[in-house]
């Protein structure tokens, strides 16, 4: 009797720990993931993309900030309200120039890591955002049509 309770614990809990593998397994499969979309792969690519407006989003998979919002970005990259195309840029890569990315709305705000996220209109940067909560706020703005940047 003794021996059929343990037995009957551990595949209980082994069905358990198979049930939540088998979970983040499912979960990770149906998760967009940074080499599905367009990379730019060099600083010089940001502002020559044949779009008259579009974003570029430096990342980097050491990044924990980045990783926070993964999802969130690459979400709105595969389909969001304006069709605005998002192009990726891996800053961990060793890509250099981009802290050279000044904020047009304020000159003392430089790039300074990631996440990043620029506007590009024209040929020309027009807005630089940063951060885990600021690169989530401007893309719910443009998913409403309130973000100014964009047509």
């Amino acid at each position: 009797m003794q021996d059929n309770f343990i037995r009957n614990i551990v595949i209980g809990f082994g069905g358990v720990i198979l049930a939540l593998i088998s979970t983040l397994v499912i979960i990770n499969v149906n998760s967009p993931q940074y080499d599905d979309f367009d990379k730019l792969t060099s600083f010089q690519a940001i502002d020559r993309q044949a779009e008259d407006q579009y974003l570029v989003y430096f990342y980097s998979e050491s990044c924990s900030h980045c990783a926070t919002i993964k999802d969130t970005v690459l979400k709105f990259a595969k389909s969001n309200d304006t069709d605005l195309k998002v192009y990726l840029l891996d800053a961990g890569s060793g890509i250099s120039g981009v802290n050279n990315i000044v904020n047009p709305n304020n000159p003392n705000d430089l790039m300074d890591g990631t996440p990043s996220l620029v506007t590009v209109v024209d040929g020309r940067i027009v807005d630089l955002n940063s951060g885990a909560t600021d690169i989530p706020n401007v893309l719910e703005l443009i998913n409403e049509g309130t973000y100014t940047y964009i047509d």
